[in-house]
């Protein structure tokens, strides 16, 4: 079952003056814990004149929040080239399986970070694209619909990240769980489980979550409807790196193949990374890759 992010526009604006204009998903897969890790990186320009907020929806009953670090600075700040070490962290493979795409400048005032995006599926850019927010704790999150404990598994789950500055380009990353019910409902009792884009996301919550339990969650129909229906931002590049065994929310290995014909196998130039990740590029909303953990293991 699904695993992805729905970003709507916070401010009920249609996205109007906001671009997405990247998103990277890096999931982690632990089955004797029976927990997915993931971290979601968030590249967005902020054209209007005030400052914005998003809306992130995920499936189920999520845990997350906002990041301590993110790519961008982490790449820039403290990349360290990867070692042959049989275990190194999440970060660490991050960083160096985006090292072409990072840079730095240092200005009068402050040093500036840029990201080098997908031209293609296959290309990158020449250019950087400069992001004037990078900065750890530049935004903040809360959760936008009531939490409940008991719910169990409710059919989705709503966070609002604020603080994207006016006429600027933020970084910024969420860390979230899958665990308990929703990790038994999404991963446990399928044979093959999958990453979704945001656009099958919204359909599984509207054709089988909410006609199931939407019961366990007054008010979700109408949250759906008023604050995420005409408000959904779609991302201009959307990457997905599925980590293999080598960092510590990994136990066993996965295994993982393209459904629909829009999404590509990403070239990975580091040897060190190729037993240590599953990566992958898309630009349609509608991507699905499916995931099952190895046989015998």
């Amino acid at each position: 079952m699904s695993m992805c992010m729905i970003v709507a526009d916070g401010e009920s604006k249609r996205g109007e003056g906001i671009e997405l204009l990247q998103v990277i998903e890096s999931l982690a897969y632990h089955k004797s814990n029976e927990k997915v890790a993931i971290l979601f990186d968030f590249m967005v320009k902020n054209n209007r004149d005030c400052a914005s907020s998003l809306l992130l929806v995920h499936r189920g009953l999520a845990r997350m929040c906002v990041a301590k670090g993110n790519l961008l600075h982490d790449g820039v700040m403290r990349a360290q080239p990867l070692s042959g070490r049989e275990m190194v962290s999440r970060e660490q493979v991050l960083c160096e399986l985006y090292r072409d795409h990072i840079t730095a400048q240092n200005g009068s005032h402050e040093r500036r970070m840029g990201f080098r995006k997908r031209r293609d599926c296959y290309r990158l850019d020449d250019e950087f694209h400069w992001v004037d927010v990078a900065a750890p704790g530049n935004v903040s999150a809360r959760t936008c619909i009531e939490e409940n404990e008991t719910v169990g598994f409710p059919p989705f789950s709503a966070f609002e990240t604020s603080g994207l500055p006016a006429h600027a380009t933020s970084w910024f990353r969420v860390e979230l769980d899958i665990e308990g019910l929703t990790y038994d409902y999404l991963v446990k009792r399928h044979l093959h489980f999958w990453v979704d884009g945001p656009d099958r996301v919204l359909k599984q919550i509207v054709e089988e979550d909410l006609p199931l339990r939407g019961y366990l969650r007054p008010g979700a129909n109408d949250f759906l409807r008023t604050r995420v229906h005409g408000q959904i931002l779609r991302p201009l590049a959307y990457d997905v790196v599925i980590f293999r065994p080598g960092v510590p929310e990994v136990d066993v290995d996965t295994v993982c193949a393209p459904v629909t014909g829009d999404v590509y196998s990403a070239t990975i130039e580091n040897t060190l990374l190729d037993n240590r990740v599953h990566f992958y590029v898309t630009r349609s909303p509608e991507f699905w890759i499916d995931v099952a953990y190895a046989m015998g293991l």
